[in-house]
């Protein structure tokens, strides 16, 4: 399966998310399934942050909006880049802001389409430094 996303190099990290050992990330903490608001989000297959795109855009602590409303945005930002997509391929780059000390800073993000453990399609948001 394939996105229409902006086109990056492949990479061996993706790849390890991509394995069997994707149940295991995701119980230990190193992806964060956030499926059910993805739903929501209109995407039909399982989504997952990494543990740093989750640390850099969602879970800010004091931060100027709730988690959920931030996690909408890296979710929507994310669908908008797969949709702009004019060719197929396996990865969206897309950035979203995250205010930090009274400033917008743009966190650059890449949703890789990948096979889950069982060979189903699942898309992991990265923070774009990780690949």
């Amino acid at each position: 399966m394939t996105i229409h996303a902006a086109s990056q190099g492949a990479t061996a990290h993706a790849h390890m998310l991509a394995t069997p050992q994707r149940a295991h990330a995701l119980s230990v903490g190193t992806l964060i399934d956030v499926s059910a608001t993805a739903r929501r989000a209109m995407f039909r297959v399982p989504v997952a942050l990494t543990s740093g795109a989750w640390l850099a855009c969602v879970d800010q602590g004091s931060a100027d909006l709730p988690a959920e409303e931030r996690l909408w945005s890296v979710l929507f930002a994310a669908f908008g880049a797969i949709r702009r997509k004019s060719r197929p391929t396996d990865r969206a780059g897309f950035a979203v802001d995250v205010r930090r000390d009274g400033r917008d800073i743009p966190i650059l993000l890449t949703a890789i389409v990948s096979s889950g453990d069982d060979g189903e399609p699942v898309i992991t948001i990265h923070l774009t430094a990780e690949l």
